[in-house]
């Protein structure tokens, strides 16, 4: 059985809302509920034996109604649903199918969108699977959430310090002891959230801001003693969350392949070791077969440098040789790949990178690249089987958009990102045998990277806060007709053939999302059918 806990003490205007609520709960497809409703009407007990009238608590608040309701809730399981939001009316069914078939999950979660008091929807979010990094920058978890209530308990339920965000302090706290596998979530918009004259408080209040930002600081001081401070994302409610990096500082290898354009080179290579921060580094500047003198002539000028090292790697371009070479001869504990037409903008975009690659859950960093017009040119690499077979998500949106519900705005999770400016410890590297030289030279050898990468266990991320210009394809060109045309599709039926999964269901996308090359996210024809429809074929 599933409990349903409501607050019903801050009815605000009337008991409309609660009515609509309930309405959506007597509704529902799966019967085997109850609902616990603190500071409501007996007369909803009267006319259904399933919903629970419990007197309010003396201590006001949302944590303290709730925890009055979860301790008479005596369902296995355990939801909120806040007064004049609304279930879907397959919503429990889910929830339900989803604990059958996955029965160590001890939360599931779902995708959710606004609704009008007139029943218009609108905002739908297509939530990823679950996500560690991105649940820290805002509550992923949202509505609704089914928590095994025995763990809430255990974990002493709701904290009224929190309040107006005792849900997500109780939702960081869940995740955090029940561990990755066992949150599970399904890509279903099951719960609309009412919206009115003014928008929900967690979407707009300062105090519901400053209260999360607390709960989150509390839970990282636990869990992550390298967080030293949480700070607003560029969206108020939103945030980040800063770690330090280790002492002492690890030596950082960033290899530049180049084959001359000496401008762009030099451009790079300033940006590494005049404009950034960072300063235990070395450069390893990867020279396939420069032949012009002003190449010439700067390789001797950067040689002045004790940081740099320029090597050779004759033969045709081969990126993934080069980088595998490179590596042969770092002597840095990170490596971090770069290519010569990246341009830093910021000092600080290494020291981020570090600060989460010497995690020791983390395998890749990549960086949020722009184009010089400023669009976005990288955030993050999502995987679908329709061509271009990888889409770089939200490409040429603004420089100041957030994203969709976020996704440009803080670090997430996502299964691959570019070889342009990765970071990736030396060792995790060298396990996995480096860059596929033979099948992927050009092509798809970042995206195969990062996959083996995962397939160790490791997560992948990417961060906005390290930021730079990218002219992509300045350097090579693009891979638009004959042979290199030819080339790259082979490399990426390659990727596709070896990867069949992840290309087919990328678990930090969303099925009803599609990723359009140059458009940026569209909604995608309803991909995930309800389960009683799954089951009829």
């Amino acid at each position: 059985m599933i409990s349903v806990l409501i607050d019903a003490t801050e009815r605000g205007d009337g008991e409309g809302r609660l009515d609509h609520s309930l309405a959506s709960l007597r509704a529902q497809l799966y019967q085997e509920w109850e609902a616990c409703v603190v500071g409501g009407p007996e007369r909803h007990s009267s006319a259904d034996a399933r919903i629970r009238s419990v007197p309010a608590p003396v201590e006001r608040g949302e944590a303290a109604a709730l925890n009055v309701a979860l301790g008479v809730a005596q369902g296995e399981f355990i939801a909120v649903l806040a007064t004049g939001d609304r279930l879907a009316e397959h919503a429990l069914y889910v929830i339900a199918v989803e604990l059958a078939a996955s029965p160590l999950s001890d939360v599931v979660y779902s995708d959710e969108d606004f609704c009008d008091d007139n029943g218009l929807r609108s905002w739908p979010y297509f939530k990823p699977d679950w996500d560690p990094d991105l649940a820290l920058g805002q509550d992923l978890l949202g509505r609704i959430a089914a928590m095994r209530k025995s763990t809430v308990q255990a974990l002493a339920g709701f904290r009224g310090e929190f309040d107006p965000a005792s849900q997500y302090d109780l939702h960081l706290r869940v995740a955090h002891a029940v561990g990755a596998d066992h949150v599970s979530h399904v890509p279903l918009v099951l719960y609309h959230r009412r919206i009115g004259a003014s928008p929900p408080r967690d979407l707009a209040s300062a105090e519901y801001a400053e209260a999360a930002r607390e709960a989150l600081w509390q839970q990282c001081r636990r869990a992550d003693p390298a967080v030293v401070s949480i700070e607003p994302a560029r969206v108020p409610f939103w945030n980040r969350v800063v770690r330090a990096i280790p002492e002492p500082e690890p030596l950082v290898s960033v290899i530049v392949p180049t084959r001359d354009h000496p401008d762009l080179l030099r451009e790079c290579v300033e940006g590494v070791l005049k404009r950034t921060d960072y300063r235990s580094l070395e450069l390893i500047v990867m020279d396939n077969d420069s032949v012009k003198q002003s190449t010439r002539s700067l390789f001797s000028e950067l040689q002045r440098d004790a940081r740099v090292r320029i090597v050779a790697s004759p033969g045709p371009f081969n990126f993934s040789a080069i980088v595998n070479r490179g590596a042969a001869s770092a002597r840095g504990d990170i490596l971090l790949l770069l290519n010569n037409d990246v341009e830093v903008l910021a000092p600080g975009w290494l020291t981020e990178m570090v600060s989460h690659v010497v995690r020791p859950e983390i395998g890749a960093v990549g960086a949020r690249l722009l184009f010089p017009s400023g669009r976005v040119q990288h955030a993050g690499i999502v995987l679908f089987p329709s061509e271009p077979n990888s889409c770089h998500a939200l490409r040429l949106a603004r420089r100041g958009d957030p994203g969709y519900f976020g996704q440009l705005a803080l670090t997430r999770s996502f299964q691959a990102v570019t070889g342009a400016c990765l970071a990736v410890r030396r060792q995790v590297f060298l396990d996995i045998g480096g860059l596929d030289e033979e099948n992927l030279p050009v092509a798809f050898n970042d995206v195969d990277l990062c996959l083996r990468i995962g397939a160790r266990g490791y997560r992948i991320l990417c961060t906005p806060f390290a930021e730079l210009i990218h002219r992509e394809s300045v350097s090579r060109g693009l891979d638009a007709g004959g042979a290199k045309k030819h080339r790259a599709q082979a490399e990426r039926r390659h990727a596709v053939d070896k990867w069949p999964t992840a290309f087919g269901r990328d678990k930090y996308g969303n099925p009803n999302l599609a990723y359009v090359w140059n458009k940026g996210i569209v909604l995608s024809p309803p991909q995930v059918p309800p389960p009683w429809r799954a089951a009829q074929g």
